[in-house]
């Protein structure tokens, strides 16, 4: 009975964690904020590290201005 509690628990964070880093990684602004969390969290965390890489990318996409979603796309590959 306690097992499946702990279990039910930790699901519940998970969500949770899931939702924060969401949202810290959605913050990040340049390529440079999300290069300094990528050092910052890569060994603790190392799905938040790729999500934040991701985003460094995402952000030097718009920064060069593409215009089509293939362009994005080729800029991103």
């Amino acid at each position: 009975m306690e097992t499946s509690h702990l279990v039910r628990e930790r699901g519940f964070l998970f969500v949770f964690e899931e939702i924060m880093m969401t949202d810290i990684v959605d913050k990040l602004k340049t390529p440079e904020e999300c290069e300094r969390l990528i050092e910052n969290v890569q060994l603790r965390n190392p799905e938040m590290a790729l999500r934040a890489r991701r985003r460094a990318i995402e952000l030097r996409a718009t920064k060069h201005n593409a215009k089509s979603n293939a362009e994005k796309e080729a800029l991103q590959a």
